[in-house]
């Protein structure tokens, strides 16, 4: 047992091993153990019976399991079951955790020539243009004139309206100065294994997943507001009837007043996707082919072919809050974002990757303890070498 200050914390039981282990998958040992703390520790039960309830609201629903696997499973974590999820037989898992982003060093540069006093649109689809470097371990935040900063830990960086720019709250040197806020062009770069979040001048806010490049003015004109994407984006944006919001990818824009919404469209992904959280958005693809979509619905672009459908937006703008909720989605889908947001190769069989799965599944810092939850819960067996990972059924 932890004999720390912060023992009764919340955070710390939402964080530790063998309390969430207990709730969980309880063993006697386990049993024997945490009774024992509470009964030596009684200001505790407070936060332990709150970190019990939000460890039991998450669920992992019905896979494609033997009736002998799905009994077992289901059998060995029964008790752990909340009582108001009775639709059909759950497997529930929890950690509280969410990858922090430590940074060693900025390393690479990029250098944008521009000669006029106003970005044009060409100019902010740069973004689509810039492939990040897979050796790339750091955040970086790059001005149009070269400059950079050094960000520690996980980073907030934001925009005001007079051009200042902090990390943390701290202001830094990429501040600009006199007419250049209204000219600057930034890019921010996430490699794989790390998010950020940045808020813009006008008050938008923005969160960065995993492997994606964004561009952005640090003042944005009195007519517009634009941005470039590529990767995966959830932004909120602050309403303003007078200057319209445009998102750009490489495929299609988007048109918003003010709304909540997340657009996945990495180049290297044949499919790209706006999912809507609340307003109204417009989009229009390369063939100018308009599609206006409603709260509740997914937008995609596949080949060319595009389709609006009411999915639950929360399986595709979990991310944001530290875990991945999917439901129906295959194996080689819900590694291939794992992949990303880990920095790892991995690798699903023939007849892994076509299985389909539901559920929620926590973004440990740890990403053995990912595999091992995975393994535990659904029949998959994996072999890891160096910074590759193989997945294949588990036939046992």
């Amino acid at each position: 047992m932890d004999n720390k200050e912060n023992i009764y914390s919340l955070d710390h039981f939402l964080n530790n091993d063998e309390f969430i282990r207990w709730i969980i998958d309880s063993t006697p040992e386990l049993d024997i153990q945490w009774n024992k703390f509470i009964k030596e520790n009684p200001q505790a039960i407070s936060n332990m019976n709150r970190a019990k309830e939000i460890l039991q609201s998450v669920e992992m629903n019905s896979y494609s399991l033997s009736d002998h696997e799905k009994e077992t499973i289901y059998r060995n974590l029964q008790h752990e079951f909340s009582a108001k999820k009775h639709q059909r037989k759950n497997r529930i898992f929890y950690r509280y955790a969410a990858a922090s982003v430590a940074l060693i060093c900025l390393i690479g540069s990029l250098f944008f020539i521009y000669n006029q006093t106003r970005i044009n649109q060409d100019e902010l689809l740069v973004a689509n243009d810039i492939k990040i470097d897979s050796t790339l371990t750091n955040i970086e935040l790059i001005t149009q004139s070269n400059k950079k900063v050094l960000i520690e830990k996980h980073p907030t960086i934001q925009y005001n309206s007079t051009g200042k720019v902090f990390v943390n709250d701290q202001e830094t040197e990429l501040t600009a100065k006199g007419e250049q806020a209204d000219s600057e062009l930034n890019t921010l770069i996430v490699p794989n294994g790390r998010r950020t979040t940045l808020i813009l001048e006008d008050g938008s806010k923005v969160w960065v997943n995993s492997g994606t490049v964004l561009t952005f003015p640090t003042s944005f004109d009195k007519e517009k507001r634009t941005i470039s994407v590529n990767g995966e984006i959830y932004i909120e944006v602050a309403k303003d009837v007078t200057r319209p919001f445009y998102v750009k990818t490489s495929n299609f824009d988007i048109r918003v007043l003010g709304t909540k919404f997340n657009v996945s469209a990495y180049n290297e992904d044949a499919s790209k996707q706006v999912v809507l959280v609340q307003g109204s958005v417009q989009i229009e693809n390369q063939q100018n082919l308009q599609a206006v979509m409603h709260p509740n619905e997914l937008f995609s672009l596949n080949n060319g072919q595009q389709s609006i459908r009411e999915v639950n937006v929360y399986d595709y703008i979990s991310w944001k809050d530290g875990f991945l909720q999917f439901s129906s989605e295959s194996l080689e889908s819900i590694c291939q974002r794992l992949s990303r947001h880990y920095r790892i190769k991995i690798h699903c069989d023939e007849e892994s990757k076509k299985q389909k799965f539901s559920g929620k599944l926590v973004l440990f810092d740890d990403f053995s303890k990912v595999l091992t939850t995975l393994s535990d819960i659904i029949p998959i067996k994996y072999k890891q070498a160096k910074n590759e990972i193989n997945i294949s059924i588990n036939n046992k």
